[in-house]
């Protein structure tokens, strides 16, 4: 006797007749006719020849419910027959590649941000550090040694100056250069823009070394100049330890950084340092350097050296040139001139030196006081503080028409001139 074979409504293998798949266990009821048109079926057909219904349909008992694996595999092509070209073949899915996209995106963003951390981050915070404190943060090129903490005894000292009292130009012809013959802890360096008296906006002071490393830059802050010039004096905090050598000094604006012949052609620079105060070193540099101002000391006062007293009634504009003739070096604090104007007064304007070869220190522009009565900007005052050389100058006055004398003066215009010096020398 020959099994007939039937395919199970369960797990769609082929099974040989009976009551139950030997495959899942699930029923197999055997049907010889079309329960739709009738017609007789073949065994082990899933669909009638004739009408297509699949075969069980039309009231046939639902299979009983077993478990089956979630990716059955592909079913296998029946033996003979063209019959089974309906019955789709399933396969296993292939695994979702998002999650695994995602974790492998999230591995890597891990190693890329520690890898930040390690190169970046912790170099800047091993660096960080503030000026004075045993730590410098350079500029963006070259490195200080650690700075030299000043003591409770040390002060702000001078020691680098470009001492001038002509008048300025803009633009320097010469590199202004200075030289450290030791290691010098400097607190600041400061750079002039007179700038035709419109001064300039504060931008940055740096010191190139020999070799070409840049030490800064330092951003500068401004401060007035004579007159009021706003921004004429650039200033910036340097706080650190400059090794010993020499170094050109680099200014952000060249176009307004002020200079003459005394200043040998170069830029206007003053350098401070600590490491002078209390220590007795210097750290004078070598190069740039004109005759010294005289630093005041803390006996120093300001006396008036030079006068051109007189009680009697007043005329304008002096019919002969005022000259004052100084045996030696002065360090001049201030200068006056007398604008009596018929008790009117004047609105101040400057005042300068010219020396015997016709050159001018100067100007120096005034503030304005009260004269006798109350008469407003009757006395002119400008500040100096720098030495003068000894010679023979001509007072320059911006309004000769306004400034005042008699014949007590010499017919020639008041003058008032303050130092230090005769007050240490008496």
């Amino acid at each position: 006797m020959v099994n007939t074979i039937v395919i199970c409504p369960n797990c769609g293998k082929n099974t040989p007749e009976g009551k139950f798949c030997e495959s899942c266990g699930a029923r197999v009821d055997v049907q010889s006719s079309c329960r739709a048109c009738g017609a007789p079926l073949v065994p082990g057909t899933k669909f009638c020849d004739t009408c297509g219904t699949p075969v069980g349909a039309a009231g046939a008992a639902p299979p009983a419910a077993v478990p089956v694996a979630p990716y059955p595999p592909p079913i296998p092509l029946a033996p003979e027959g063209n019959h089974e070209r309906n019955v789709p073949i399933i396969s296993a899915p292939a695994p979702a590649s998002g999650n695994k996209s995602m974790i492998i995106g999230g591995v890597v963003g891990i190693i890329i941000l520690a890898i930040i951390v390690f190169l970046v981050v912790l170099p800047m915070l091993s660096s960080t550090g503030s000026a004075g404190s045993g730590t410098y943060v350079p500029g963006t090129s070259g490195s200080l040694p650690s700075t030299v903490t000043p003591t409770s005894k040390s002060c702000e000292t001078l020691i680098f100056d470009t001492p001038s009292i002509a008048a300025m130009k803009n633009n320097p012809t010469t590199q202004r250069t200075i030289s450290l013959s030791t290691s010098t802890y400097i607190t600041k360096i400061g750079t002039y823009h007179w700038n035709n008296g419109k001064g300039f906006t504060p931008g940055s002071i740096s010191l190139k070394d020999q070799n070409g490393k840049i030490y800064g830059p330092w951003y500068a802050t401004g401060s007035p100049g004579q007159g009021g010039v706003p921004n004429a004096y650039w200033y910036a905090d340097v706080k650190a330890t400059l090794p010993a050598g020499k170094y050109t000094v680099v200014d952000s604006d060249p176009s307004s950084w002020s200079y003459n012949s005394e200043t040998g052609n170069a830029g206007v620079v003053w350098l401070y340092s600590s490491a002078s105060c209390g220590t007795g070193s210097s750290g004078q540099g070598t190069s740039g350097s004109m005759s010294p101002t005289v630093t005041p000391t803390s006996k120093s006062c300001e006396t008036l050296i030079f006068e051109t007293p007189s009680i009697a009634a007043v005329k304008n504009n002096p019919t002969t040139q005022r000259t004052i003739t100084l045996s030696a070096p002065i360090y001049i604090t201030k200068i006056g001139t007398y604008h009596w104007n018929n008790g009117k007064g004047f609105t101040p304007g400057s005042i300068s030196l010219q020396d015997q070869s016709g050159k001018i220190y100067g100007p120096w522009y005034a503030t304005g006081s009260p004269g006798q009565g109350g008469v407003p900007n009757a006395y002119w005052y400008a500040t100096v503080k720098a030495t003068v050389p000894a010679g023979k100058y001509t007072v320059v006055d911006s309004d000769p028409s306004s400034w005042s004398y008699n014949s007590e003066t010499g017919n020639a215009g008041m003058v008032m001139i303050y130092s230090l010096t005769a007050c240490n020398a008496g």
